[in-house]
């Protein structure tokens, strides 16, 4: 009818996927909130490498005793399976050994010395069809310990198998013969053998056995396979390290490391974002200066010079050092820069560049000397102290040059 508003259209339902993905962000959320802190807690108390490798140990044992599981399983079905198989295979024997005798009924000739001398076979008799001993003549009339496995056998003609609750197992083959007034093949005994499989037996001491040679296996695995994992997640930070270093050193505001990781390139994008407005800053600090950091000019010139040079700023911190200076005194450059020049291993020459700099910063136009024995050898150094435009000194540029007399100085 005219006027009647219009219903609402139901919203659309929420896609499969999309209702997946949010149960995964909240199972995955709790997990973070509530199963993993301690586990995030671990490498904090003990070493990283410790914790990959117990988790590492954990599972090989843990996977070397549930193995056991199957295999006690599959054990089990086999002695099962062969227990029947030799103590049905036995009472054949044994039917067919007294089989005149059965026939006969004269049980007196009843032998069965030869079949209680089989291993794991405990007892060996006759019963007849209604479920009396017969044989053995000294057991003739008693009734057989295994009466649940006689009532299921009463009556019939095939061979049949059982096992007791005590682990046995029983086996009977009918002793058949023709009776004519039914015209047909009726049981007339039943051969019976019981059989123990103990020796046959999965024990506690083999088992124990296998599972300690397993774990050895397994523990040697792990160690191959820990030494490959804590490789794979180190080699991912020492090149991080070595690219941000170099990134540092020569100004560069971009890192890229291949490594199909997310956390990792989540980690690289901050860092880039992070260099690039260093660099950023960087360029506006030297648009105030007016000429710029003088740091690369003055590297060159160091590479310029030939010898062994150091390059220590206004604070006294070793900024630079070629690496013929690293060669000539055995100094680390990891050991050496961003630390000031009292980090210096050498004492000597931490006095002979300090008597320099103190020299240096009273003459900013003259180039200061002092000798220094380094490896057997007298040497010279030379400070020169590098101002700004304002006047300022930037840097004290070092370097190392053999004797002008060739040593004779210091020899003498």
């Amino acid at each position: 009818p005219l006027g009647t508003p219009m219903a609402t259209p139901p919203a659309p339902a929420q896609s499969f996927g999309s209702a997946l993905q949010q149960q995964l962000k909240r199972v995955e959320d709790y997990v973070d909130r509530v199963a993993l802190p301690g586990v995030y807690r671990l490498p904090q108390v003990f070493e990283f490498r410790f914790v990959l490798l117990g988790f590492i140990f954990f599972y090989c044992f843990a996977l070397t005793l549930l193995s056991l599981i199957p295999l006690n399983t599959i054990t089990s079905e086999s002695i099962s399976t062969e227990s029947r198989r030799r103590a049905l295979t036995v009472a054949r024997v044994l039917a067919e050994i007294n089989e005149k005798t059965l026939r006969s009924g004269d049980y007196g000739g009843f032998r069965t010395d030869l079949i209680l001398k089989e291993e794991g076979v405990e007892d060996a008799y006759v019963i007849s069809k209604d479920g009396k001993i017969v044989a053995p003549p000294e057991r003739m009339g008693n009734s057989p310990k295994e009466a649940g496995f006689v009532s299921k056998i009463k009556g019939s003609l095939r061979e049949a198998t059982d096992e007791t609750a005590g682990g046995r197992f029983v086996a009977s083959v009918p002793v058949v013969t023709f009776d004519a007034d039914l015209q047909q093949n009726v049981p007339k005994a039943y051969a019976v053998v019981v059989y123990n499989p103990g020796n046959l037996a999965f024990d506690e001491g083999r088992a124990f056995s296998l599972f300690v040679q397993v774990l050895t296996l397994a523990v040697i695995i792990g160690f191959v396979l820990f030494f490959l994992l804590y490789r794979l997640i180190e080699f991912p930070f020492r090149l991080l390290h070595e690219q941000l270093d170099l990134s540092l050193r020569e100004g560069r505001d971009q890192i890229d490391i291949r490594f199909n990781f997310p956390a990792l390139q989540n980690l690289l994008t901050s860092l880039n974002s992070l260099l690039s407005r260093l660099a950023a800053s960087s360029q506006v600090e030297q648009a105030v200066v007016g000429k710029g950091s003088r740091d690369q000019e003055v590297a060159n010139i160091m590479q310029l010079i030939g010898y062994p040079c150091l390059l220590i700023d206004a604070n006294f911190i070793v900024q630079r050092m070629t690496p013929s200076f690293e060669a000539l005194t055995n100094f680390s450059a990891e050991r050496i820069l961003n630390q000031k020049v009292a980090e210096i291993p050498d004492p000597a020459m931490q006095q002979n560049i300090q008597h320099l700099v103190n020299q240096a910063q009273n003459n900013l136009s003259q180039i200061f000397s002092d000798h220094l024995e380094i490896s057997g050898h007298m040497l010279t150094l030379n400070c020169q102290a590098l101002a700004n435009a304002s006047g300022d000194i930037e840097y004290y540029l070092i370097t190392v040059t053999p004797l002008a007399d060739g040593g004779k100085e210091g020899a003498a």
